[in-house]
């Protein structure tokens, strides 16, 4: 596969999603009340009928028939006969990817735990970004013992278990998105910083930034008007790939139930949600996995294709 094809495909795969998932809940029909006791677990496809009666009480299951003057609603031990003079209205509602076992649309959650996952991990890298960029210029840029100094800081963190910090901070403070968002910024900076060192190391000797140096501009404005356009490839490749890795710690973290509150919904969340109950409800745990795996791979591809065409063009 050509790099502008990879790219074109990877970038598509994530323009897609993304915007599934922002315009999605509010495109897809208002789900009804849930009903835990009849339209729990329910296989994909399924069509659940809600019953609701005069006085708002509201009953939801897969198995609504009309006998007569009545309606009758599930079967077996869990059956309700209504009479028709109670009933407010009847609605159908198409549960695309099954409910859950509280009787909520998986599609729906899929969707917005989608939002939530893709805002973590976009925030996430913002954070990284600006601490890897920042220390690797000022690092190059200063050289001597300051270079060593933040080097060293950079080769220890690295040497840290990230995954033993990110739990430690997580039963220490309330799980929060916020909190999540500085725990994945604050272990994901290291290699970047090593990166834009590199890469500054190299365009000092370049002849337009020594023509700069000895014109006598200020060191924040090379970085600015010099440093950060020559970045930009390599930041570009660097974060596509870094974001995937973020978006799989995201998923483990929330996972192991170290992430956001429980009542909001996370791709990483239903997974563990739907791991409970894989014998009965495996589409709990396969949708949002296939949905976390098909966004890494659009990543993957993004990245792998910024690269093929740095390769071609130097």
């Amino acid at each position: 596969m050509r790099a502008t094809t990879r790219l074109r495909a990877g970038l598509f795969g994530v323009a897609a999603l993304a915007l599934a998932c922002a315009v999605g809940p509010f495109v897809l029909p208002t789900p009804p009340a849930p009903d835990p006791v009849r339209a729990a677990l329910q296989p994909p496809g399924t069509r659940i009928t809600t019953v609701t009666l005069i006085d708002g009480t509201a009953f939801s299951s897969p198995n609504v028939t009309a006998d007569g003057d009545s309606i009758v609603i599930g079967t077996d031990i869990r059956r309700r006969v209504l009479a028709r003079d109670r009933v407010a209205s009847v609605e159908d509602n198409r549960f695309w990817l099954g409910s859950d076992r509280f009787g909520r649309d998986v599609l729906r959650r899929l969707l917005a735990g989608g939002r939530v996952s893709l805002a973590i991990a976009a925030f996430a890298v913002f954070v990284a970004l600006i601490l890897g960029s920042a220390v690797g210029m000022i690092a190059a840029s200063a050289g001597g013992i300051v270079d060593a100094l933040l080097m060293r800081t950079v080769d220890a963190l690295l040497a840290f278990p990230v995954l033993f910090l990110m739990i430690l901070a997580a039963t220490l403070f309330r799980p929060s998105a916020a909190l999540l968002v500085l725990l994945l910024g604050v272990t994901s900076w290291m290699g970047l910083a090593r990166l834009v060192r590199g890469q500054v190391l190299s365009l000092r000797t370049r002849p337009f930034v020594l023509a700069a140096r000895s014109s006598g501009t200020r060191p924040h404005r090379i970085a600015l008007l010099h440093y950060l356009p020559n970045l930009v490839g390599p930041l570009a490749q660097d974060t596509a790939l870094r974001m995937g890795d973020i978006i799989i710690a995201e998923a483990t973290l929330s996972y192991l139930g170290l992430g956001v509150p429980p009542s909001i919904p996370t791709w990483g969340s239903m997974v563990a949600e739907g791991h409970q109950v894989m014998l009965d409800g495996w589409w709990l745990a396969v949708f949002p996995g296939v949905a976390i795996a098909s966004l890494v791979i659009c990543l993957a591809l993004i990245g792998d294709g910024l690269q093929r065409l740095g390769a071609a063009s130097t």
